[in-house]
């Protein structure tokens, strides 16, 4: 589909014309980052010696003056995938500070400390993706051959205990009446707001489909009601499970959802109506779709593409 079959919406409050550009290397389409206030995390990757380096930009109109973030090496191993390739980074208001997630260890960043803490384990899963809201954190394990019930999302409380596990089969079946028989797929991100609400997208195999759905969540999180399913065309790629991701920006009361294949920006209010769709390549390579987004409480919308960060102002008045 061309561009102007689509109505960019609430999309044109986004500054185009004097965005920050960030020069990286592809972390492998992992696009991980992290916007708050004005600060900027992401992990960058050195395709020579195979590396990664926790990146902090304290200010992102000061692009230049960057720290890196030591990494350290926890007392005790536990598994082979506990090391500094970062699945992805959410900011936790409660904590007052970033959450880091790789394979098995969910670690912790103030926002003031450049000290990495360590903050939970999952000795038994593949971990993939991290989100949260005032009450619970989340996180998306992998499913494998011990789990026969495919992803599963864990809602964790900030005392620290698993209070909810809800597998991919669990999640799709909700509110459905067409998904019999096999329900193999992956979920490949999640948003959450302070709303009740969670959104993910997830990717139903023997389909071929990739879908959106927003649920209020509710009876501390083990209930989920679908508010609205929708199905996205001409995304389907069995390699590229890596899209589409998705964010919460508190400022219009949206989630916001970018789609590496299509390369469009979508965006849906709390009832699943989309509030503008557009094309969001890169500024500097038209050629480069989008990986990942992130917004800050502070009006920077943060996109990550294969060789940069994108940092563009979000006009409008609040919602």
């Amino acid at each position: 589909p061309q561009q102007y079959d689509f109505d960019p919406g609430l999309i044109s409050n986004i500054e185009m014309e004097s965005s920050i550009i960030i020069s990286t290397h592809n972390d492998t389409f992992a696009g991980t980052l992290c916007c708050h206030d004005s600060q900027l995390l992401y992990n960058n990757y050195n395709p020579r010696n195979g590396t990664c380096h926790l990146i902090l930009i304290p200010d992102v109109e000061q692009p230049t003056a960057r720290q890196t973030i030591p990494w350290n090496d926890p007392d005790t191993s536990i598994g082979g995938g506990d090391n500094n390739w970062i699945q992805d980074i959410t900011y936790s208001a409660t904590l007052k500070g970033y959450l880091l997630l790789n394979c098995s260890r969910l670690r912790f960043l103030r926002s003031n400390r450049n000290v990495l803490e360590e903050f939970y384990q999952f000795p038994d899963r593949s971990m993939k993706r991290v989100t949260c809201d005032d009450s619970y954190i989340y996180v998306l394990s992998v499913g494998g051959a011990t789990n026969r019930y495919g992803d599963e999302i864990i809602l964790i409380n900030y005392d620290k205990e698993e209070k909810v596990c809800k597998s991919f089969r669990d999640i799709i079946s909700s509110g459905r009446h067409d998904v019999t028989g096999s329900t193999l797929g992956e979920i490949s991100d999640f948003a959450a707001n302070n709303h009740g609400q969670i959104m993910l997208a997830y990717r139903l195999k023997h389909r071929k489909q990739v879908r959106l759905c927003i649920f209020n969540l509710l009876n501390g999180g083990n209930t989920w009601t679908t508010v609205k399913q929708l199905l996205l065309n001409e995304c389907w790629d069995e390699e590229k499970l890596f899209t589409p991701r998705m964010e919460w920006c508190e400022k219009f009361r949206i989630f916001v959802v970018v789609e590496y294949i299509t390369s469009h920006l979508i965006m849906l209010d709390e009832s699943g109506q989309v509030k503008g769709e557009s094309s969001f390549t890169s500024v500097q390579n038209a050629e480069e779709t989008p990986l990942n987004i992130s917004i800050s409480n502070n009006d920077w919308i943060c996109a990550r593409y294969g060789s940069s960060i994108n940092i563009h102002r979000l006009n409008g008045d609040r919602f």
